[in-house]
């Protein structure tokens, strides 16, 4: 191949390469950062269950690990039944050995009510994995008082083997507040 030949080639993978890398990252941007109010209710949903006579009001999943593709990520829901309504934090983490996450307590060092939902574990191109869902119960009156005082909320998670910090950004508080009070 001629030098010319070959200069177009690297030309070509050059930008395929720039290309790919360059989209990539937007749609990572795009896709799983809220961090203002306005995106966070423009994500938030509600899923009716006509059965059960209930809904769920869901804020968007927010990825903890926003440089990869991992599976962790939390998102406030708000359970409504015709008789109840439990807002809940719920967290999805992917780990790659058990931390048996069975506890809560927030900032305040109140205890928060933990209720575990999943466990599951799973082999990838990397290797083995867990996925250890849970929710944490929160009360409406903490939510409020967080978005009156443009503070963020902090949990903390602990486990037989692992303890892990939950940070729920101001900006998301009052996204999802705001869209769980117009959809009540």
């Amino acid at each position: 191949m001629s030098k010319a030949g070959t200069k177009m080639v690297f030309t070509t993978i050059s930008i395929l390469i720039t290309l790919l890398l360059v989209s990539g990252c937007q749609s990572i941007a795009s896709t799983r950062i809220y961090n203002t109010p306005k995106l966070v209710k423009q994500y938030s949903s509600v899923e009716v269950d006509e059965y059960k006579g209930g809904k769920i009001i869901n804020g968007p999943k927010q990825y903890m690990d926003t440089m990869s593709n991992s599976g962790t990520y939390f998102m406030i829901r708000d359970l409504v039944t015709r008789d109840n309504e439990t807002i809940q934090l719920y967290v999805q983490i992917l780990l790659n050995d058990w931390a048996f996450f069975n506890s809560a307590y927030w900032e305040n060092g109140n205890k928060a009510t933990f209720i575990e939902i999943d466990s599951t574990t799973g082999s990838g191109m990397s290797g083995s994995y867990v996925l250890e869902t849970f929710g944490v119960e929160i009360p409406e009156s903490l939510l409020k008082k967080k978005y009156d005082s443009a503070q963020d909320l902090k949990v903390m998670i602990y486990g037989k083997r692992a303890n892990r910090e939950i940070v729920i950004q101001n900006a998301y508080i009052k996204g999802f507040y705001d869209y769980m009070t117009e959809n009540k």
